[in-house]
C-alpha cells in the first residue's frame, strides 16, 4: 500500500457498519483502495502531493451487495418494455404506444399493486401485435391474444409439468402462463454477443446503484461463460440453475467471478401463486371458474 493517499474524500459525514461513523470523518484512498479513514485533520498527513480533495455535503456509504439477481436477465430486461411501478392504465398505455412492430417483450408487472387482481385481456391494447409481459418475480407470462393464435394454445392444450394456464369459464386460456407454462411461448437464446450486451448493460446499472457484488442465482452453462468471458468490474459468486444445465467448458473461478453451487427448484413461487398453496391460484380474468387447485 502506498503511504501517500491520491484521493481525500472528505463528505458530510460517514455511516459505517460495524466501525467508525458520524459527522467529520474523512477517507483517504490510494490507488483505488480505501487506505484509511477517521478524523479529517487525523488524516491530513496522508494527503500526498497533488492529491484530489472531493467535498460534499452528503453522506458517504459503503457499496452495496445484491443477494439475489440475474446478471444477464437484469441486462435483458433492461433492453425491453419496462413495467415496474406501472398501474395497470398506465400498463395498457405503455403497451398501445411502445414502438416497433414485431414480437413485443416486457417485464415487471405486478397485480398485488392494482386494485384487482385480475388481469384484463391485453387486446384491446394489443390487438394484432404479439404481447408476452413477464411478471415482476420471473415466474408468470401474460400473453395477448393474437400471441395465443399464433402459438395454438386452447382448450385443449395440457398444463405441463410444474405449470399451469389460467382458463375462463370454457377452459380456454386467457393468457396467464405460470412456471413451467411460460417454455410454450418460445424465445430464441441470445447469442454470445448478445449475452455480452446483457452483461454490460446491467453491469453499468448496478454500478449507477453503488452495487459492487452480487449472488447470480440461476444462470446457465452459456451466460457463466459469457459472465466469465467479459470479466464485469464486480464481485460475482454465480448459481447454476440446474433445469438449465451444469455443464460448463471454463474454468469454476476466474478473477471475482466464480460457480459457487447450484440451484434447484422443488415448487413455484409465491408471488406469481404457482407454489403449492391452500388458498385458489390467481384468476385472470373475472370470468374465470377455474382457479387451479386449493
Amino acid at each position: 500500500m502506498p503511504r501517500y493517499a491520491d484521493l481525500i474524500l472528505l463528505p458530510r459525514g460517514v455511516i459505517n457498519p460495524g466501525g467508525p461513523s458520524g459527522e467529520g470523518l474523512a477517507v483517504a484512498v490510494a490507488e483505488g483502495r480505501i487506505m484509511a479513514f477517521g478524523d479529517a485533520a487525523a488524516l491530513a498527513p496522508l494527503r500526498g502531493p497533488g492529491a484530489e480533495v472531493i467535498r460534499s455535503a452528503a453522506w458517504l456509504l459503503p457499496a452495496f451487495r445484491d443477494a439475489h439477481l440475474h446478471l444477464c436477465g437484469l441486462g435483458e430486461a433492461l433492453s425491453t418494455l419496462q413495467l415496474q411501478g406501472l398501474n395497470l392504465d398506465a400498463l395498457l398505455h405503455a403497451v398501445a404506444t411502445a414502438p416497433g412492430e414485431g414480437w413485443l417483450w416486457g417485464r415487471g408487472w405486478d397485480e398485488t399493486r392494482w386494485p384487482t387482481r385480475f388481469l384484463p385481456a391485453l387486446s384491446a391494447a394489443a390487438p394484432k401485435r404479439p404481447v408476452a409481459l413477464t411478471r415482476i418475480d420471473g415466474h408468470a407470462l401474460w400473453i395477448n391474444r393474437a400471441l395465443l393464435d399464433i402459438l395454438g394454445l386452447n382448450a385443449a392444450t395440457p398444463d405441463p409439468p410444474g405449470g399451469w394456464l389460467s382458463r375462463d369459464a370454457l377452459g380456454q386460456p386467457t393468457g396467464l402462463l405460470v412456471d413451467n407454462a411460460m417454455a410454450l411461448v418460445p424465445r430464441p437464446a441470445p447469442s454470445a454477443e448478445a449475452l455480452g450486451g446483457f452483461i454490460q448493460r446491467a453491469t453499468d446499472h448496478l454500478l449507477s446503484l453503488g452495487v459492487v457484488a452480487a449472488c447470480d442465482m440461476g444462470a446457465s452453462p452459456p451466460e457463466l461463460e459469457a459472465i466469465l468471458r467479459a470479466a464485469p468490474p464486480l464481485r460475482l459468486e454465480v448459481y447454476l440453475d440446474a433445469a438449465r444445465g451444469i455443464e460448463i467448458r471454463a474454468p469454476l473461478r476466474q478473477g471475482d467471478v466464480w460457480a459457487r453451487g447450484v440451484k434447484l427448484f422443488a415448487d413455484g413461487a409465491l408471488g406469481s401463486r404457482g407454489a403449492w398453496l391452500r388458498a385458489p391460484r390467481m384468476p385472470a380474468s373475472p370470468s374465470s371458474s377455474r382457479c387451479g387447485r386449493t
